[in-house]
């Protein structure tokens, strides 16, 4: 994924989810960070689509 965008698209992402409310909280910084937010965010999906009706 690091190399589908431009690096100004990347550093934005990272920017938005480790410094803001939630990353700072969470203490997500830099890459990693994001694909630590990436990751949490894809188990509670998961939990989300195990529990709908179909």
């Amino acid at each position: 994924m690091k190399t589908m965008r431009s690096p100004e698209w990347l550093d934005f992402v990272i920017w938005y989810h480790t410094e803001q409310d939630y990353g700072k909280n969470k203490g997500l910084h830099g890459y990693e960070g994001y694909i630590q937010f990436l990751e949490h965010r894809r188990e509670l999906e998961l939990r989300i689509i195990e529990q709908l009706p179909f």
